[in-house]
């Protein structure tokens, strides 16, 4: 390039500079547009997520709430929608919500377009995404397609992001352009309700504020521009015309006219070239008289100079003894450091600013398969491959170039070198080596990555309750690289001797099904749990570790690791860590069976008829299934985390329940029979059994409720219990129960020393309605019988119907004969009153014997007996009468 400049006459240079110059400007005002875009959009970008910030407190605010106890799920994401709905900023921004879901979210509220909520927003007018920017740094990359989709892409990557895309702008008087404007947008996503919340900018004023700047910049460098070049041209002028009658000068002194000096006018650099070249020839005038002299001098320097010569090769024969002597030393010197050196477990090199080998320690020869002598003196980079060479001549320049020592790690095949690299400097602070220490740290590498492996492992066994099958997939994928392996994979060995691949990688492929017989490595690895190492051909063709996968402390399966070279499982350290990475596989694969476990109880629970809720130690509902929704009507989602106690009914009564807390407190099974009510208030009745589980250390962990929905079968007794002892027709007590009544009566009279009574009636001509009217009509006069006796007693009397159109009607607690009588009197002239059966006037009569007890006897049978003797005296009578008894004394009824 300076050779092209130097072809450029001065008036181009100038003119050069002018150019450059200009050049510049515009650049330089290219760039001030540029970063003026860059702030703008920055503030952007710094305004839309402080703004989303503060919509995304506000969520966080009622879930807190929600968390507390305070409000309900629903409850608080509709006060969040409520108070997000109407927040502006701008004058006409705003925020908007959509779940996480793909491939296209539901919209769950935009302020501006109420339309859209609870839709999926996949329409075709959605399709304007640009691009997109995964958290809060980094660059922008390009995309295309739905922009509700790309917020949730942005939200499932990284927690929140930038998406820049076309949306039209609203109108002052409402509604909004036809044309579409770019706009940034931030969201942010709000994982406990699996919402995303986001909000954006209008960027078009960016470009135009961009493009009026450089419009002024262009603006003044057409001024600027324009003045500069008619300065430009007039410097150019000034300086060409007094240089071109120098020129035309020199040339007259190069022909030889040593005499003549140049012109000088001015007091400019020109005028100073040409008072330096007469100068120049006055000096040489001067010196060429000086070489006369010295011509003249010259032998008897020669002679000087001989003998000064003899006395130098003396003392240039004793300094090399000398030095050959030193040289031994350093010799020896440099055999003890080289003892030294290979005796350290590093690999040690000097090397020489371009990278020339000065010394080697025998470690480091050796990992490049050669010995020390062989590579002294020789190009190091020259033994490496280019790429791993590049990487190396890089480092070297750097620490060359800075002076300051560097670190780097780099990998050959399953090995791991950290590098340091010092440069060493002479009396003057010149680089004149560099000290090399290459240190293999291949195991602590690979137990980090192991462990990040198994991390990996337990968080996807945590969060995606992954079976036997993922996990040994994932290990196999993840085992290659940290040992340079060349295939791997896990069988399971089932007891019937057969072999189960679950899960292969890289260049591996399994034996046949059976491990019993047809691969004997694996059968005497699944027999003794002892590992085996053998060559193998096929798999990289190298050797292959065979490492038992021991589940509760019994072989339950073969791991296969195949190496790249025949000695890569040799006893080492890989081969330690590859077994303990075995141990640690065990574990992994047990927790995934148990995972499986889990999943098929949760699963059975689910799906079982009787109804099932687990509570924590607090009584806390953690957990119920489909069946215990059905009873209880409550959803899941209303019912978690609440107490048992939501469910009572009254029925039962505080000391019940402080009996059945004391009995599972205690840490014992209780079994009853409990009513609960339900959602909508109807009760229903439960067998129900609470066992508590316990801590290793006797504490109660947990609750289990199981219960089994005996309303029906309650109902079904109570019916029976009923048509036992109640007449069908009448639904008044039958014989049954009015015996059971009536001993009761008596019991109590003798108790307290009371009196009572025993009506027996009869209806009369009861036989001429049936046969008149049917049996049918005979059944509703006997029910509207039935009607008017309760309605004439009170509710601790009887009444009772024993058959036919026989009544009983039991009266305990009386005060005297006369309030039986009274009693007797009101029935009968309520059974006296017409009545309508089957479209026909009824009018029906009755006969009633009366018995006192105790006046008329002391037993059921005597008081039956005398009350039913008084009832056909009344109808002896003459019917329609009530009768007493007769006194057991032989004295008349009154």
């Amino acid at each position: 390039m300076f050779s092209s400049l130097k072809r450029l006459s001065a008036r181009n240079r100038i003119w050069s500079i002018v150019a450059i110059f200009i050049g510049t400007v515009v650049l330089g005002g290219i760039f001030n547009g540029m970063m003026l875009r860059d702030a703008l959009w920055h503030e952007k970008e710094l305004e839309t997520r402080q703004q989303v910030e503060s919509g995304f407190s506000i969520l966080a605010h009622f879930y807190s709430l929600q968390e507390r106890g305070q409000l309900s799920e629903t409850a608080a994401q509709a006060a969040a929608i409520a108070a997000i709905k109407v927040m502006r900023y701008g004058d006409r921004e705003y925020f908007w919500l959509n779940d996480l879901g793909t491939p296209f979210p539901t919209m769950i509220m935009h302020p501006t377009m109420p339309e859209l909520d609870g839709q999926v927003v996949d329409a075709q007018k959605f399709n304007s995404a640009i691009s997109l920017r995964v958290g809060n740094d980094g660059p922008f990359l390009a995309t295309h397609g739905n922009l509700f989709a790309a917020f949730v892409q942005v939200a499932g990557r990284g927690g929140q992001g930038y998406v820049t895309y076309y949306w039209s702008k609203p109108k002052a008087g409402g509604g909004a352009t036809a044309e579409s404007y770019r706009k940034l947008s931030y969201v942010k996503k709000f994982a406990p309700w699996g919402w995303l919340i986001g909000s954006g900018l209008y960027v078009d004023d960016v470009e135009r504020a961009m493009w009026a700047q450089l419009a002024r910049s262009a603006l003044l460098l057409l001024v600027g521009g324009g003045v500069l070049l008619m300065f430009a041209s007039a410097l150019a002028r000034s300086i060409t015309e007094p240089l071109r009658q120098t020129i035309t000068a020199m040339r007259l002194i190069g022909k030889g006219e040593l005499t003549l000096r140049l012109p000088v006018g001015g007091g400019g650099e020109i005028a100073e070239l040409a008072r330096g070249f007469n100068d120049m020839l006055g000096n040489l005038q001067a010196h060429e008289a000086e070489l006369d002299r010295y011509r003249a001098n010259l032998e008897d320097e020669v002679l000087r100079r001989t003998a000064e010569l003899k006395d130098s090769n003396a003392r240039l024969e004793k300094e090399l003894v000398e030095r050959k002597q030193a040289e031994h030393a350093m010799r020896e010197s440099q055999a003890r450091i080289a003892v030294l050196l290979d005796a350290s477990g590093e690999a040690i090199l000097l090397l020489g600013p371009e990278g020339k080998i000065l010394a080697i320690n025998g470690n480091a020869a050796a990992r490049l398969d050669t010995r020390p002598e062989a590579m002294t003196g020789k190009d190091f980079f020259s033994f490496m491959a280019p790429a791993l060479a590049d990487t190396r001549r890089a480092a070297l320049r750097q620490v060359v170039a800075t002076g300051e020592p560097m670190h780097m790690q780099d990998k050959r095949g399953a090995i791991f070198f950290s590098n340091s690299l010092y440069p060493i400097k002479d009396e003057d602070g010149v680089i004149e080596s560099i000290a090399v220490y290459a240190r293999d740290v291949s195991e602590q590498h690979r137990a980090k990555e192991v462990d990040d492996l198994f991390q990996r492992l337990t968080s996807a066994l945590l969060k995606w309750r992954l079976n036997v099958d993922s996990i040994a997939d994932m290990f196999c994928d993840g085992i290659l690289a940290p040992f340079d392996l060349a295939g791997a994979w896990i069988g399971r060995a089932d007891k019937d001797g057969s072999l189960l691949a679950l899960a292969r990688a890289g260049a591996a492929e399994p034996p046949a099904a059976r491990w019993d017989g047809a691969c004997a490595p694996v059968a005497a690895l699944i027999r003794t749990g002892k590992a085996q190492a053998l060559a193998v051909h096929g798999a990289g063709d190298g050797g292959a570790l065979l490492l038992p996968l021991v589940l509760r402390g019994e072989t339950w399966g073969v791991l296969a690791l195949y190496g790249r070279e025949v000695r890569q499982f040799d006893a080492g350290s890989p081969v330690a860590q590859l077994a303990a990475s075995a141990l640690r596989l065990g574990a992994a694969l047990e927790a995934a069976l148990q995972q499986e476990w889990l999943t098929l109880l949760d699963t059975a629970l689910a799906a079982v008829d009787n109804a099932v809720f687990i509570t924590d130690a607090n009584a806390r509902i953690l957990w119920l299934n489909r069946s215990f929704e059905k009873l209880s009507g409550y959803p899941g989602a209303e019912i978690l985390g609440q107490l048992p106690s939501m469910l009572r009914s009254g029925v039962q009564s505080a000391d019940f329940y402080d009996r059945f807390w004391d009995t599972i407190k205690a840490g014992a099974t209780w079994h009853g029979e409990i009513v609960n009510a339900r959602r909508d208030g109807s009760h229903y009745t439960v067998s129900q059994t609470i066992t508590p589980l316990l801590k290793a250390n006797g504490q109660i962990s947990h609750y289990v409720a199981i219960l089994e929905d005996i309303s029906e079968r309650k109902a079904s007794e109570e019916r029976v219990l009923h048509a036992a002892h109640f007449d069908q027709l009448t639904d008044l007590p039958n014989r049954g129960l009015f015996f059971d009544r009536l001993g009761q009566a008596l019991a109590l009279a003798r108790r307290e020393g009371k009196s009572g009574a025993l009506l027996f009636l009869d209806l009369d001509h009861f036989k001429q309605v049936n046969d008149q009217l049917g049996h049918a009509a005979g059944d509703s006069l006997l029910l509207e019988v039935a009607t008017r006796l309760r309605g004439q007693v009170r509710e601790s009397d009887t009444v009772a119907r024993l058959g036919g159109d026989e009544f009983t009607v039991i009266l305990p607690g009386l005060g005297d004969r006369a309030d039986a009588s009274r009693v007797a009197d009101l029935i009968l002239a309520a059974i006296a009153q017409p009545c309508t059966i089957a479209g026909a006037a009824v009018k029906i009569e009755i006969s009633i014997g009366i018995a006192l007890f105790p006046e008329h006897g002391d037993t059921v049978e005597e008081i039956v007996s005398a009350a039913d003797a008084a009832m056909y005296r009344a109808k002896q009578a003459g019917r329609h009468r009530a009768v007493f008894a007769a006194a057991r004394a032989g004295a008349a009824a009154g």
